[in-house]
């Protein structure tokens, strides 16, 4: 049977004892009374510098099967966790996706990924030998996407980063990687769920690239179909000085619970559909908590203990069929009942989702099959049979917390909540980054932000952790000055792209060179005298993987017509708000061709009209 190896908190004390001799904690933090998510992260962060360190130095450089763990028959599929009510159903009258499962499981994708691996490296067979449903479907489970439309052979790898965290030593160890490949096919791209995604990758190599991630501490099985994608925190944790709660610790522990660190833990690998989670450290929406299918967000803490609670919600989904917001469960929980009450939602819609239609499967639909009340009455008696800690209201020794709204706004150089430290917020062009890039990237980061990088639903980046003495240093850093702007331009600022046409096979427009030459278009001809960013976002086709429905204007690929034929084109969204009160945005026109003669002057129009843009004096 499966192993977890997650190590429980009573090996916190002894780790704290070693924090001071790990170079990755800042000084300004070594002494500092840390809060249970911390330890929890610097746990995580100890034990991966310390068994990164022990397979470089044990490992026969020779061999590329010898360092993975060892899947043995016994092992323990996502079939195996459904009930077998949940069986019998599929077989009778479970989707096309499901029957598929059922025949077998995506969680054996984690064995035969290495199986088909070194087959392939032997020359026995070729890539375009292995069953299709394996190669196009059950692979993903494993993280490996196959590029059926766009570079057959190759595939694109979505890694596993709980709380968007990456360090230098991770990122150049990708980088050379990624060398062996044509420079021109492989590239990153950060994803609007803290995570990176690796493009380019040929199947023989997996063995070899998975025993790199394992010894790297990475993880990219489960990131994929049905599982729960890449755990959001706040890109700020542990640094934000309006925080109510540094978010690093718990989305490890979660992504522990739920994933094995991304090594594959069937438990939670058979859900109806993917299932997405997020958990907020302030009211500053730093994570989009209402488009998750479950989130936590802090509201208030006790005056008295200093203990936070969390606002529950559940339901946000942005889909092809539907866009919900998620809903308030108006259950309250301390920090400490946060894994407890994931597993028990997981279990509920693992047990109990729909199966029968893809469209209809997602976790928003069993909150209304159920109703409410009934989903946050099961939840609650689940609770108080685990004798876990819950609240049906706050006291009145709670006090509601708010802290200024940041949303995109995290470029440049800003205070930390520790005194003489500073973090710079940079934009990433539509999320896309070269490997010389990435390289050049980790090297700053090792020099100035000790070995950090943190990833933003955005797809930008933040080096925390610069001392004063070296803001001057980092602002000077070329690739910050003409690449990775610290002040990037207002349309720039919340600038969000899908991968498109140019690599997804789903998407209907090419999207991130045209979000770039359109707002590069706009800004040559329009002013905006406030500067506020302005949050813009491009998805190539209605799974809405760019949320073109979070977005202040969102573009989503659809057919268009042209002198009576079809062309690409995009439906508008307009009126999406982060924060307090969050909304999604609404549909304001549909088919409008992508060619700039078409596009160009209602972009113009909205931006005069809704946010204050002003013609150029010389247009």
């Amino acid at each position: 049977m499966y192993q977890s190896s997650f190590l429980f908190r009573s090996d916190i004390l002894c780790l704290f004892l070693t924090y001071s001799s790990y170079p990755f904690l800042a000084p300004s933090t070594k002494h500092r009374r840390m809060p249970c998510g911390s330890l929890c992260y610097l746990r995580t962060k100890a034990l991966s510098v310390r068994r990164h360190n022990e397979f470089f130095a044990s490992a026969d450089s020779s061999s590329h099967e010898n360092v993975l763990p060892r899947l043995d028959s016994s092992f323990s599929t996502g079939w195996d966790f459904l009930s077998k009510t949940t069986q019998q159903s599929v077989l009778e009258d479970g989707n096309k996706i499901e029957k598929l499962k059922a025949e077998k499981d995506g969680s054996l994708a984690w064995q035969e990924i290495q199986k088909y691996s070194q087959m392939l490296r032997s020359g026995n067979v070729d890539w375009e030998d292995i069953p299709p449903e394996d190669l196009d479907i059950r692979l993903k489970w494993a993280g490996f996407f196959h590029r059926k439309k766009r570079a057959p052979g190759t595939f694109m790898v979505r890694l596993r980063l709980p709380n968007g965290v990456i360090w230098d030593y991770q990122l150049k160890a990708l980088c050379r990687f990624l060398r062996r490949y044509d420079l021109q096919n492989t590239c990153f791209d950060i994803t609007t769920r803290q995570n990176l995604q690796l493009r380019g990758i040929r199947l023989d190599d997996a063995s070899i690239f998975l025993e790199e991630l394992h010894r790297l501490e990475i993880g990219c099985f489960q990131s994929g179909m049905d599982n729960v994608r890449n755990i959001v925190g706040s890109p700020l944790a542990g640094i934000d000085p309006y925080e109510l709660y540094d978010t690093r610790g718990i989305c490890f522990a979660l992504d522990e619970m739920i994933s094995n660190r991304g090594r594959g833990k069937p438990d939670f690998a058979n859900l109806p559909r993917k299932f997405n989670i997020a958990v907020g450290s302030s009211s500053t929406d730093t994570v989009h908590g209402h488009i998750n299918d479950l989130a936590f967000l802090p509201v208030a803490k006790c005056d008295h203990s200093g203990i936070v609670l969390f606002d529950i919600l559940i339901g946000g989904l942005l889909s092809p069929k539907r866009n919900e917001a998620s809903r308030r469960l108006k259950l309250w929980i301390p920090e400490s009942s946060i894994l407890a009450v994931t597993r028990i939602v997981l279990e509920i819609y693992r047990d109990f989702g729909l199966r029968n239609s893809r469209a209809t499967s997602r976790f928003v639909y069993l909150v209304e099959s159920w109703g409410l009340e009934r989903m946050k009455a099961e939840i609650a008696r689940r609770l108080e049979e685990s004798n876990v800690e819950w609240f049906t209201s706050l006291k009145d020794s709670i006090v509601d917390h708010s802290a200024p709204l940041i949303g995109s706004e995290i470029f440049g150089v800003n205070s930390q909540r520790q005194q003489g430290r500073f973090f710079l917020g940079c934009h990433v062009p539509v999320g896309r980054l070269t490997v010389e890039e990435a390289d050049a990237l980790a090297d700053i980061a090792s020099n100035y932000s000790e070995g950090e990088i943190r990833l933003t639903v955005d797809q930008n980046f933040i080096l925390p952790n610069i001392d004063r003495t070296k803001i001057e240093g980092v602002l000077r850093e070329p690739l910050l000055r003409e690449r990775f702007s610290y002040e990037p331009k207002p349309l720039l600022k919340g600038l969000v792209s899908c991968t498109g046409s140019q690599f997804c096979g789903l998407a209907l427009i090419e999207t991130k060179n045209r979000a770039m030459e359109l707002s590069m278009v706009l800004h040559e001809m329009l002013d905006f005298p406030d500067g506020q960013a302005i949050r813009i976002h491009w998805t190539g086709c209605p799974n809405s993987c760019g949320q073109a429905q979070v977005a202040n204007i969102g573009l989503m690929g659809a057919p268009a017509k042209r002198n009576g034929k079809l062309v690409e084109g995009v439906d508008i969204y307009l009126g999406g708000k982060l924060g307090v009160n969050s909304t999604l945005g609404t549909l304001y026109r549909k088919g409008i061709p992508c060619d700039f003669k078409y596009l160009l002057p209602v972009m113009i129009e909205l931006l005069q009209t809704h946010f204050g843009a002003r013609l150029k004096s010389h247009i």
